[in-house]
């Protein structure tokens, strides 16, 4: 049976234009830092310690975080936690999101600012205001805060988003879609101090970057159901009058998870679990589920390490799924599955389902966790 121990490898990335990134040396006392220096004249001077990025010219703190995300992909973090570079954030919360991100290593965690014990500016509170009802309006999710530029992304999640917006929007942007995508997003009180050293160092234009926050959030709410709307439509119009399945296989080494999706192809259910060896016999009894279900494509798990890359295990999974495209006449795709074991297990902890009983049931969850995640982003 595999382990569902999930080791935490985090980093702190600091987006900085024209600050000193002081909170860059406390945060050290937690873990590795990157810092994105967006362009600074002068350039931000070198921070013993820490990794320096640099932009040859200022892009905003959207392309910045895109840079840092990519960076701390290539370096082999599996997590990174974001602050802001002006000093309104604390070092000393780090220790809640480290824990967080180990208990939920697939969550997106959000800061919440207390505003009124920081002494926020009302031109901010009121921003924050219109960004959370248009989050909400867009998500169905409650936030209080949907601002706070202190966060930790799992960076399995940010490789498999995509964002248009640029500077502050961007981190909005990306809270919608992560709702959208069921990634769960977890709240977590933050301190933060504003008085007018830290305002006057400040990048956020209250009235331009508030407009453009604004309009890309109503963007979004109005979109999306239209979205949903069609994706349905297509679904069924594509597959009127017939039946269509999408089979999901979680390869282990011990066992195979089995989910099957509905007939039109949008919902994922888990379905059993087959011992992976022999493998001629498993290969028989997968070919039998694909005839006897009207199974129009089979879908693979394929694992990937936390920074992309790939090892032993997905060379296996081809290799399986090599010999099962030679017993079945239908499409075999494959499909990131990194966290769903994670995933699966956290499930059926949080469902109360017992440990002698949640070994029987983890590989079928982390299957249909898999096909939902492609039936959600792919199908259609």
């Amino acid at each position: 049976m595999r382990s569902f121990e999930f080791v935490l490898n985090p980093c702190v990335v600091i987006p900085c234009f024209n600050h000193s990134a002081a909170v860059a040396t406390e945060a050290l006392a937690y873990c590795p830092v990157l810092i994105v220096d967006d362009g600074s004249t002068p350039p931000l001077p070198e921070i013993s310690g820490c990794t320096i990025l640099r932009h040859a010219r200022n892009q905003g703190k959207g392309a910045a975080l895109r840079s840092g995300f990519h960076r701390a992909s290539q370096l082999g973090f599996s997590h990174i936690i974001t602050m802001d570079a002006d000093g309104q954030h604390f070092a000393d919360d780090l220790p809640k999101f480290l824990a967080l991100a180990q208990a939920q290593p697939a969550a997106l965690i959000v800061g919440v600012r207390d505003f009124f014990a920081s002494r926020c500016p009302a031109a901010r509170r009121h921003s924050n205001s219109v960004s959370s009802f248009c989050f909400r309006l867009a998500t169905g999710i409650r936030l209080r805060d949907s601002q706070c530029g202190f966060r930790c992304y799992p960076l399995a999640l940010t490789s498999q988003l995509k964002t248009h917006s640029g500077r502050y929007a961007f981190e909005l942007e990306f809270l919608v879609r992560a709702a959208w995508l069921g990634a769960p997003i977890v709240p977590v009180p933050v301190k933060c101090i504003y008085d007018p050293q830290h305002l006057s160092h400040s990048h956020f234009r209250p009235v331009r970057d508030v407009a453009h926050i604004t309009i890309m959030n109503l963007g979004l709410a109005l979109c999306r159901p239209v979205a949903k709307m069609t994706d349905k439509a297509r679904r069924r119009g594509q597959f009127a009058g017939c039946t269509m399945r999408i089979l999901a296989l979680d390869h282990g080494t011990k066992r195979v998870g089995v989910a099957i999706s509905d007939e039109t192809a949008t919902i994922a259910q888990p379905l059993e679990f087959l011992a992976a060896e022999p493998e001629p016999a498993l290969l028989a009894r997968i070919a039998e589920m694909v005839a006897a279900r009207n199974v129009q494509e089979v879908l693979v798990g394929l694992p990937r390490n936390m920074n992309g890359t790939y090892g032993p295990a997905a060379e296996k999974a081809r290799q399986f799924v090599a010999a099962l495209e030679k017993v079945v006449s239908v499409p075999v795709k494959t499909w990131d599955e990194r966290l769903t074991s994670v995933q699966a297990n956290r499930f059926l902890i949080e469902s109360g389902v017992r440990r002698d009983k949640r070994k029987q049931k983890v590989d079928q969850t982390a299957a249909a966790i898999l096909l939902q995640s492609y039936l959600d982003r792919a199908v259609g």
